[in-house]
């Protein structure tokens, strides 16, 4: 009569759920470790663009008094030069 005991299971299938729950945890560590780091990133490129947003707007508003003071400038000559006949008296 043959032998019909099956073979015994291989020892590490005993320590599979224990292997599986740690590269579970090794796994949501480095995901974690990930949004952790794409979330410093974000906040770093966002405070830059609001750096750059405040320069850009300092730069604009001198830009602009500039302009405004040309204009008045011109506006004074164009008033020296051409006699204003709208004005009231003449």
């Amino acid at each position: 009569m043959t032998d019909t005991t099956p073979p015994p299971a291989p020892r590490w299938l005993a320590f599979a759920p224990a292997i599986a729950l740690v590269l579970t945890l090794c796994g949501a560590l480095l995901t974690g470790g990930e949004y952790i780091s794409t979330q410093a990133r974000h906040t770093r490129e966002i405070e830059e663009l609001r750096k750059h947003d405040t320069e850009d707007r300092e730069r604009r508003e001198e830009r602009i008094t500039d302009i405004r003071e040309r204009t008045i400038r011109i506006e004074a000559r164009l008033d020296a030069l051409v006699p204003d006949d709208r004005k009231p008296g003449r």
